[in-house]
């Protein structure tokens, strides 16, 4: 498991300064707190790599079994809840012309309640087809992500994207 350099900060400076029982036992949760919300943005950010990767068989074992999809901002009439399997499915269909696929995430918002977490995010998705005028096709936009823990790791159960602009736009 990757730890992040505030992780091993918070546990050097802690450790510095704290002494006795419960302050250790208050650092151990501060350590645990990180490195769950660390696990979680993992979750998200494998998505997009799995995803620029065309790995649809990780795609879908990264969502639960019931997902809340909301991709009304691209043209969805509702939102719907759709399974893992057919989210991965879709994407794959959608993206089967376009050669290369690559995501960029950042400004992660993370709030988590016990086995429950929800996280916030921008990312720029840019989709390469070699055989268009164009040649790209950049989608640029928020997402907003649930998390519930089953059986000690991160799935998402909610996918809601916020689309900011295209360029260039569809005709």
């Amino acid at each position: 498991m990757r730890i992040s350099l505030l992780v091993l900060f918070v546990v050097f400076f802690a450790s510095a300064v704290q002494g006795g029982d419960a302050k250790d036992k208050n650092l151990k949760r501060m350590v645990t707190k990180l490195v769950e919300r660390q696990k979680i943005v993992d979750t998200v950010n494998m998505l997009y790599m799995s995803t620029d990767a065309k790995d649809w068989h990780r795609v879908a074992k990264l969502f639960t079994v019931d997902v809340h999809f909301d991709v009304r901002s691209l043209g969805a009439k509702e939102v719907e809840l759709k399974s893992g399997d057919e989210i991965a499915k879709g994407w794959r269909e959608g993206l089967k012309s376009v050669a290369q696929v690559f995501h960029q995430s950042g400004n992660f918002i993370v709030k988590q309640w016990g086995s429950r977490a929800e996280v916030k995010c921008y990312a720029i998705a840019t989709h390469y087809l070699p055989n268009k005028e164009f040649k790209e096709r950049t989608f640029v936009g928020s997402y907003e992500y649930g998390l519930v823990k089953v059986k000690g790791i991160w799935k998402i159960n909610k996918f809601v994207y916020r689309n900011k602009y295209i360029h260039p736009p569809f005709e």
